[in-house]
């Protein structure tokens, strides 16, 4: 005789309180540490990181050899992770500070990206002119 929906949920039901039970009992094994830990060591490594806008190179061939997956990175200007775009142009023009090409690029092309700070970092013209309003 098959069970019916009825006597699958008295049995669930009768289940239920022994499920717990055993739950209970095994929480008094497991330890559970109740310190937070240390914040010094896990922050340190997102202390040190910067935002910056950024294109990607279109001179694909050149920098190949570098990065195949991701392309070479154009920095534009510093930011942070929550504010948006600083400008209203529909193109910009951006040359490339490592094969020289220069290419235009929409709004959509520029990226956020997270990187380690970089000493003497120059923003582009464009970027420098929003930070000075």
């Amino acid at each position: 005789m098959a069970a019916t929906g009825r006597d699958r949920a008295r049995s669930f039901d009768g289940l239920f309180p022994l499920v717990m039970e055993m739950l209970w009992a095994r929480r008094g094994a497991v330890q559970v540490s109740e310190r937070a830990p240390e914040r010094g060591s896990a922050m340190s490594e997102w202390d040190d990181k910067q935002y910056y806008w950024v294109v990607i190179c279109k001179n694909r061939h050149f920098h190949e050899h570098q990065n195949i997956w991701f392309g070479h990175k154009i920095l534009l200007g510093e930011t942070d992770s929550f504010s948006s775009l600083p400008i209203t142009l529909p193109r910009i023009r951006v040359a490339c500070d490592s094969c020289g090409k220069e290419y235009e690029y929409s709004q959509k092309e520029i990226l956020r990206a997270e990187s380690d700070p970089i000493a003497g970092f120059e923003e582009h013209p464009l970027f420098r002119e929003r930070m000075e309003l």
